[in-house]
């Protein structure tokens, strides 16, 4: 029933006898880090509340019954009539160009659910159905809700339409109004296992032993932007990285000149060594002193963020080489 979701079994029998009883909750909160399925969930439960036959249509965007919110910015919406419908355009637009659910959605922190949405979801909420029993309302990363929105939308989880059932996926609980929260039963996604991403990788076609070295990066949630075609082996980075061999490194990881796989390649890089140097501390095998260790896993961390901002590839390596040999003073990464 919910075998293309990776992990979390007790979820998916908790899900799976709310189906096979037909007893569902008005309203559920699907909380937990960001990839590791809550919005993939709530898709699927939805499919299995509105019949196998709606499959394609759920999937696609295009059934009548299915609302999908999310935070969005004005601008990146092409609005003909009501905001439901243009999201929904939207979704469409981008699931035929990459049939991925994963892939849909990408933040810049500045998008927000305004409230001008949310009561157009109030209005179609007490309509009828079309074709299913039951209508289902997606809010993906309700925490982004600004509070004059989150408490219109409150109204609605107070008196629910019996045809309406509301999933709210966040990756903050506690972002998301108390308020509305304790008018939703709660599901907690915990963490992926390296296990569970490495079989779902194997399934979309990697190779076992790619697919394992990409576990190992991913921290227990799927992020396949840091599967590039050849993943990094962590022993030969790990030893550059330690003899400070830095025309190795580079060579090894830009091995390609496109700026996007530069900077995926950046990205392991820091992956790697922040897990061999939580690791190694934890074994107590480490080549840095305490203190060291959590000062190089710190920068390392900021120079994620500042990745993520188009920082350049090559500053940023340099900078964790610098300060890990005590070439340079610690000092933040705030070069573009």
């Amino acid at each position: 029933m919910f075998e293309n979701i990776v992990g979390h079994k007790r979820i998916k029998e908790y899900l799976e006898r709310a189906l096979k009883e037909q007893r569902y909750g008005h309203a559920y909160l699907f909380a937990g880090s960001p990839c590791v399925g809550k919005f993939s969930t709530a898709l699927e439960f939805a499919c299995q509340i509105m019949g196998e036959k709606s499959r394609r249509d759920v999937y696609s965007f295009r059934h009548p019954d299915l609302i999908v919110l999310y935070p969005f910015l004005k601008k990146d919406i092409k609005l003909t009539d009501t905001y439901l419908n243009a999201l929904s355009a939207s979704l469409q637009e981008k699931t035929s160009k990459n049939g991925v659910v994963s892939d849909l959605f990408s933040f810049s922190g500045n998008e927000t659910i305004p409230i001008d949405v949310v009561r157009e979801v109030i209005s179609a909420a007490g309509l009828k159905t079309y074709m299913a029993l039951k209508r289902v309302v997606i809010v993906r990363n309700a925490e982004m809700m600004r509070k004059e929105s989150a408490n219109t939308f409150l109204k609605i989880l107070e008196e629910p339409p019996k045809s309406t059932m509301f999933i709210l996926t966040t990756d903050n609980i506690n972002g998301v109004i108390p308020t509305i929260v304790s008018r939703c039963q709660i599901l907690k996604f915990g963490f992926l296992t390296d296990e569970e991403i490495a079989d779902y990788l194997v399934f979309k076609g990697r190779k076992r032993d790619d697919a394992v070295k990409c576990a190992y990066l991913m921290d227990g949630s799927i992020n396949e932007s840091l599967c590039t075609e050849n993943v990094l082996s962590r022993d030969e980075v790990v030893k550059y990285f330690l003899n400070d061999d830095r025309e190795a490194l580079f060579r090894t990881l830009f091995k390609s000149h496109k700026k996007q796989d530069e900077k995926s390649s950046c990205m392991m890089f820091l992956k790697l060594i922040y897990k061999y140097l939580s690791d190694s501390m934890i074994s107590g095998n480490s080549k840095f002193s305490l203190e060291e260790t959590e000062k190089i896993m710190d920068e390392i961390l900021n120079a994620e963020r500042d990745l993520k901002l188009n920082f350049q590839t090559g500053y940023i390596l340099n900078f964790i080489m610098d300060i890990s040999h005590k070439k340079n003073e610690v000092k933040h990464v705030r070069q573009s």
